[in-house]
């Protein structure tokens, strides 16, 4: 004779060597599974929202009013959450609207640094370009300053620098993107970027406009950085 969930009637049950088992219809625990011509008896519905009722672990993990217990307690009715005291636990601190406004902040801050990054490649270059024309008493072109580079073995050198910039701008835009919809860990990719930026602008291609891209996102960064979703303590 098969036999079914106690808790909802389903044949779909995983049994356990002590008899006891898991429903994956109700996704519940039972103590014992009952026989298939057996009646279930009438239980008083349960609200996934109450907290002081035997719910599913699913309700149980979503009641924030109630500190997390990792203990599981059993009896008629099958498995139920073994609740401690009532205790005040804090909201997501984004929903704090001071620290909405800071990811907002550190958002739009490192959004405007972005473009510094781009506007250092022109800048550098429009530099370098003006410098080595002063010196050999004409105007010299791009493409010549970039052919002079390489054959003193320093085209790459620009190069690299040109890549990394336009990496930091990408990913300094969609760190700011990220941390307008309020991502924890978008202020940290601001704040390495910002770090990373600065001293890339100054050893290798940017100098201060790549710089100044990069302390706008280093900013930025560590102004959302305490602003972002947080999880409470009792439930990490």
């Amino acid at each position: 004779m098969r036999e079914k969930c106690p808790r909802c009637g389903s044949f779909k049950i995983e049994l356990f060597p002590d008899r006891s088992g898991m429903c994956n219809e109700c996704d519940r625990a039972f103590i014992e599974p009952l026989p298939e011509d057996a009646v279930i008896p009438e239980k008083k519905p349960i609200s996934i929202i109450s907290s002081d009722e035997p719910g599913t672990r699913s309700a149980y993990r979503t009641s924030p009013e109630w500190r997390r217990r990792d203990s599981w307690t059993s009896d008629e009715t099958g498995w139920r959450p073994s609740f401690g005291e009532p205790s005040t636990v804090r909201k997501y601190d984004l929903e704090t609207p001071e620290k909405k406004q800071r990811m907002r902040t550190g958002g739009f801050m490192t959004i405007i640094g972005a473009p510094f990054f781009l506007i250092s490649i022109a800048v550098s270059l429009s530099v370098a370009l003006a410098l080595v024309s002063n010196e050999v008493g004409r105007q010299v072109s791009l493409g010549e300053f970039l052919d002079a580079l390489g054959e003193v073995g320093m085209a790459s050198i620009v190069y690299l620098g040109i890549m990394m910039q336009l990496g930091f701008f990408v990913v300094a835009i969609i760190a700011g993107i990220y941390m307008l919809k309020g991502v924890r860990s978008a202020p940290l990719a601001a704040i390495a970027v910002g770090i990373v930026g600065v001293i890339i602008s100054f050893l290798l291609l940017g100098g201060i406009t790549g710089a100044i891209g990069g302390i706008l996102a280093l900013v930025g960064g560590g102004i959302a950085s305490t602003g972002g979703i947080s999880a409470p303590s009792s439930w990490r």
